[in-house]
């Protein structure tokens, strides 16, 4: 739970500060480690394969978008 919990904090902060403050490369990077957190939360604690499939391609995800910056 304190993993989710920490991802939850991050998105939602990632876009929250990025509208308020105008900001949208910082909001963009908290948000992706955001989903990155929310997918090592899914591959730990998961006990179905597919469950574990999203950590992995939430994961994935967020390494590959930062080879593009």
């Amino acid at each position: 739970m304190p993993l989710r919990g920490l991802a939850v904090l991050l998105l939602l902060g990632g876009m929250v500060y990025a509208l308020l403050s105008g900001n949208w490369g910082v909001g963009a990077i908290a948000f992706g480690l955001g989903a990155a957190v929310l997918g090592l939360d899914r591959l730990r604690g998961t006990q179905s394969r597919p469950e574990r499939a999203i950590g992995w391609c939430l994961c994935y995800a967020v390494r590959s978008s930062w080879w593009t910056l």
